[in-house]
């Protein structure tokens, strides 16, 4: 079993609002599914990727 398919279940256990993840995290509808969630996934870019802005409070 792929670590992110048990992604969301992990990380609704935990009240930490960003976490980092690998490679292996990139997908839109997973970024998608945690911010509804009110969690932030970090994750490295593909060349072929817009860059997203981090903001830290």
């Amino acid at each position: 079993m792929a670590d992110s398919s048990m992604t969301e279940e992990v990380l609704s256990q935990f009240g930490t609002p960003t976490v980092l993840g690998d490679m292996g995290y990139l997908g839109q509808s997973l970024h998608d599914r945690l911010e509804l969630k009110g969690i932030d996934l970090i994750t490295p870019v593909r060349k072929n990727m817009k860059q997203k802005k981090i903001l830290f409070p």
